[in-house]
């Protein structure tokens, strides 16, 4: 029982230490080259009427895929849980 308390809790904290790290560092090579695109395309026209901004979106779906994420985490744990029961018994 202690085993598959620390590989969850090490599972936890590995996720939580790294997830920033990631969304961080995932399109830095382009950065510069996106960056003066954008400028050269869109500083000089104006912003269309329908426009809707990217980050205006359902703010439900982060949530719902960081529950999907633990859900499948703690269904896994308890999978490898009941097997090592199982082989324990035999």
């Amino acid at each position: 029982m202690r085993r598959i308390v620390t590989a969850a809790v090490l599972s936890v904290g590995l996720i939580i230490f790294f997830t920033p790290a990631v969304s961080a560092c995932i399109n830095d090579r382009e950065t510069m080259r996106t960056e003066t695109e954008f400028k050269s395309r869109y500083n000089s026209t104006p912003a269309q009427p329908g426009y809707t901004a990217p980050g205006s979106g359902p703010h439900w779906q982060p949530i719902a895929a960081v529950g999907l994420g633990m859900g499948l985490m703690v269904a896994t744990v308890g999978m490898v849980g009941v097997s090592l029961r199982r082989l324990k018994q035999n």
